[in-house]
């Protein structure tokens, strides 16, 4: 993402999805169950935070994809959003599966990378299959990517849990 004027351009080169418009409401009832769920995290994570990004609701079609990429930057010329992000949020509203229906995708895995202690694996992909109703938490400095959806439509909600930059 790169900042042209006062907005923000997607490259589609790295990050190809499209936001979903939905209801105040819907996002409100998201913000407040993720709320819920903040002391638990920071515990988890070991980390302070002082709020959550609104979500966002995105979906990916077929060839839609997100390249290797981490959510917070340390970088001093990366925007403040970016520096801010402590624990990222990932839920699935589907699922992924093999078998041909119409709530289901297949391909979009969530793919993690540098997990393991030893920099000749960090080019293995762990990823994680999406199941409905899957929340995934995560340090928002892990590298991750979202492999290119291959049939239907992955639906997800992400946001943020934010801090003091570090």
């Amino acid at each position: 993402m790169r900042k042209q004027g006062a907005e923000y351009v997607v490259n589609e080169e790295i990050r190809r999805t499209q936001l979903a418009r939905v209801s105040a409401a819907s996002e409100q009832l998201v913000e407040r169950r993720l709320m819920i769920l903040k002391g638990t995290l920071e515990r988890h994570f070991n980390v302070k935070t002082t709020g959550i990004r609104p979500p966002q609701f995105l979906v990916y079609r077929e060839g839609d994809f997100f390249r290797a990429h981490a959510d917070s930057s340390t970088d001093a010329n990366a925007p403040a959003v970016a520096t801010g992000r402590r624990v990222s949020i990932v839920i699935f509203l589907n699922g992924e599966d093999s078998a041909a229906d119409d709530d289901s995708y297949a391909g979009g895995s969530l793919t993690f990378y540098g997990l393991m202690k030893d920099a000749r694996a960090d080019d293995r992909g762990f990823p994680i299959t999406g199941e409905t109703g899957l929340l995934v938490a995560f340090p928002s400095r892990y590298v991750h990517s979202v492999t290119p959806v291959t049939r239907g439509t992955r639906c997800t909600i992400v946001s943020w849990l934010e801090g003091a930059a570090t």
